[in-house]
């Protein structure tokens, strides 16, 4: 009886990964990088994120 319980392959989780989430809005999400230490070392390897603090801030500064 403890067998049954074990066989049903509905139940399990899905043996492949699921597929990771795009970032569509990545050029408008300022770089955690630049908002935590105010320079990213990945900018110019492939960051995919604003680097731009002014932009990113969506004015805020412009009070």
């Amino acid at each position: 009886m403890a067998a049954t319980r074990f066989n049903q392959p509905e139940l399990r989780r899905p043996t492949s990964s699921p597929r990771p989430k795009g970032r569509e809005n990545a050029k408008d999400t300022l770089c955690r990088n630049v908002l935590i230490y105010g320079h990213c070392r990945y900018e110019d390897q492939g960051c995919a994120f604003n680097h731009d603090p002014n932009k990113g801030l969506g004015g805020i500064i412009d009070q």
